[in-house]
């Protein structure tokens, strides 16, 4: 028993101690502030500045105490060193900490191109510098500072060599540094540099938008063109919607990506042109304008701003400055060319160059004062230059920054996009009521054109009609008489579609009418001349009535129409004014007798003027000549194959033998007596 409870006692023991020691361990931790804050110190104080160049300037114990002082986040050009181009340096020296690890620098764009010492080492560069110069125009960097530079020193003398070229590609900057540059620990500034990166990304979500804005309008665009292809001012928005949406993509990309500037001019120089050329292209074929001169003058503004703006970073400053005038002055001019184009629709009562009009006056004020406010500062004239800056200051912050330019180019690209889907919308409708009326007159024309051809006695008749659109201008008609002779008229209305399908139901409604009583083609010919008298529009009709008897005679008048063939023979015919042309023309007859088994063949001059697509030859009279000994069906063919571009019609008429026709049951036959 004793032992028992001597082990609960020690059991008990040893529990007490464990549950207080670890108690008694488990403090909060403390935190050291002037020991363990994050190194990271802005380095926006006084550097010592000196224009001019000396490789010497990079070695640490260079004596720089005779240099000026300038702000360390601020260009040179407002700290009275106004207009200096070429190379200038800056110096200063950075004190460690006691203990440090890995350190780098966070150095913000640096206008133009430069290259960073640390105790005379070069440690990084951007761009290209004399006697090498290249202008790159890049985000700001991260820049390690090299372990063994630092290795048991306790001050790093830095120096910074600065070129600037003068050119107008970044006229904001005039040479050095546009920020802060910071210091620390490698790992505080990358994550500072990723901080600045998202803020970068953030404060240009204005653009991310209007790109995606732009590409939704360039997709929304195309696909109204493709519904309906021949309406080209679908294609062109979209297309110059692509140019204005790349143009901010490009932006974007070249916010993160260091490039040389002169890629980035040339791409932004063919975006610029690919957004006006086809800007313009778009309104002459919303508007249905011809090519005139404010055409002309715009594309030569596009061509100009195209081939001078890559010039602004290469010239010289002369020369760039001359470039930079000329591409603002281009943008004024389109500017105002597109207010003229959209003036002049307008005052034809064009309700959508009303409402572009209002758009594009807005967007011209915003943008053309903008642009007017850069030309003056090219040519050193005094510019209220706040009023650029409140154009482009955001309106409000969240969720992403917007500005007064922003906000007008939405309301001009929902405008723009509005115009369109209800311009589709009115066409849509026109479209849908056209074909309605061509379905109305393609019936009325199936009607009028026979689907049956009457039997005849003594005669086989053949006849073929194709249209070269959906409504057509030839008509034939063939009618049997009461006392058995055949009627036939073939005739081609000029002009095409439903004006002309509308004058063939006109004339085939008359020689119905007429054929019930009147046998004469002569007398048809001028009845039907003076109803066609005041309606044809300044049109006419060509056309010939036929009359065939049993015994084979033929009588024919002729109304400038193509004469008949007979076996492949051309009939010359009496002729006649075409009708429509004269209210009170007079007609002749001619007549011949049709042999047994010989085919008198009639066409319009669809077959004729029959084209080759490749070469541009008609098919003419004689090879016409050679296609009448076939069937009516067989010359059609033969002229479709060729290159129809005009209604074709074929009738044809055969005598038929006597033997042919007791088989045909046309004729009774002829009984010897017994």
């Amino acid at each position: 028993m004793r032992n028992r409870f001597g082990f609960g006692r020690i059991f008990v023991f040893w529990l007490v101690v464990l549950m207080l020691g670890g108690r008694l361990a488990a403090r909060a931790q403390n935190f050291d502030f002037a020991n363990d804050r994050t190194p990271l110190v802005a380095l926006k104080g006084m550097w010592r500045f000196h224009t001019g160049d000396n490789p010497a300037w990079a070695r640490p114990d260079f004596d720089d105490s005779h240099w000026t002082l300038l702000k360390a986040d601020e260009p040179w050009d407002p700290q009275g060193y106004k207009g200096y181009l070429g190379v200038a340096w800056y110096r200063f020296a950075v004190t460690l900490p006691a203990k440090h690890g890995p350190m780098a620098l966070y150095v913000p764009e640096i206008s133009d191109s430069y290259q960073i010492f640390a105790n005379g080492r070069v440690i990084g560069q951007e761009g290209g510098l004399p006697p090498r110069p290249e202008l790159v125009l890049g985000p700001p960097r991260v820049v390690a500072i090299p372990s063994r530079l630092m290795r048991g020193a306790t001050k790093i003398e830095f120096a910074i060599r600065v070129w600037s070229s003068g050119t107008q590609a970044a006229p904001s900057q005039n040479g050095g540094p546009v920020g802060v540059t910071w210091i620390g620990s490698a790992e505080a500034i990358r994550n500072w540099a990723s901080l600045q990166a998202k803020y970068t990304f953030w404060s240009n979500a204005d653009v991310v938008i209007e790109g995606l804005m732009y590409l939704g309008v360039c997709l929304g665009s195309l696909g109204l063109f493709f519904l309906g292809p021949g309406e080209r001012e679908y294609l062109w928005f979209g297309l110059s919607q692509l140019g204005y949406g790349a143009f901010s993509a490009t932006a974007l990309i070249f916010t993160y990506k260091a490039l040389p500037v002169l890629p980035e001019y040339v791409i932004n120089s063919v975006e610029d042109a690919f957004f006006f050329g086809f800007l313009i292209m778009f309104l002459y074929a919303l508007l249905g304008r011809r090519v005139d001169w404010p055409f002309r003058v715009g594309i030569g503004f596009v061509i100009l701003r195209a081939i001078v703006v890559p010039f602004i970073p290469i010239g010289t400053p002369l020369f760039a400055s001359i470039a930079g005038v000329a591409t603002n002055a281009t943008i004024l001019g389109l500017l105002i060319i597109i207010l003229l184009i959209l003036y002049a629709g307008m005052k034809k009562g064009q309700r959508d160059a009303l409402l572009l009009l209002v758009v594009y006056s807005v967007i011209t004020v915003m943008l053309g004062s903008s642009y007017a406010i850069g030309l003056g500062a090219t040519l050193h004239l005094p510019m209220p230059q706040e009023l650029s800056g409140k154009l482009y200051t955001a309106l409000w912050d969240r969720p992403f920054p917007v500005n007064f330019i922003d906000l007008v180019q939405i309301l001009m690209e929902s405008a723009l996009l509005g115009i369109l889907v209800m311009r589709f919308a009115r066409t849509r409708k026109d479209e849908q009521r056209l074909a309605g009326e061509l379905e109305a007159a393609r019936s009325v024309q199936r009607v009028l054109v026979p689907e049956v051809i009457p039997e005849v006695p003594g005669y086989g008749i053949e006849a073929a009609y194709r249209p070269a659109r959906e409504v057509g201008g030839d008509f034939f008609q063939i009618a049997r008489q009461k006392n058995g002779d055949l009627l036939a008229v073939i005739g081609d209305v000029s002009g095409k579609g439903v004006g002309a399908g509308m004058t063939v139901s006109l004339l085939v409604g008359t020689f119905r009418a007429l054929a019930e009583y009147e046998h004469r083609p002569a007398a048809l010919l001028r009845a039907m001349n003076e109803r066609m008298a005041g309606r044809t529009g300044g049109g006419f009709t060509t056309c010939m009535i036929l009359r065939a008897s049993a015994d084979g005679r033929l009588v024919m008048a002729n109304a400038g129409h193509l004469h008949p063939y007979v076996d492949g023979q051309e009939i010359e015919v009496e002729g006649g004014l075409p009708l429509g042309i004269v209210g009170e023309a007079e007609y002749g007859e001619t007549e011949l007798e049709l042999a047994e088994g010989s085919r008198l063949t009639l066409l319009t001059d669809g077959v004729v003027e029959a084209r080759d697509a490749r070469t541009g030859e008609l098919l003419g009279f004689d090879r016409t000549r050679e296609l009448v000994g076939q069937s009516a069906e067989g010359i059609v063919s033969a002229a479709q194959e060729f290159g129809q571009e005009d209604d074709i019609t074929v009738v044809t008429l055969t005598r038929l033998r006597v033997a042919e026709a007791v088989r045909a049951g046309a004729v009774e036959p002829v009984l010897s007596p017994v």
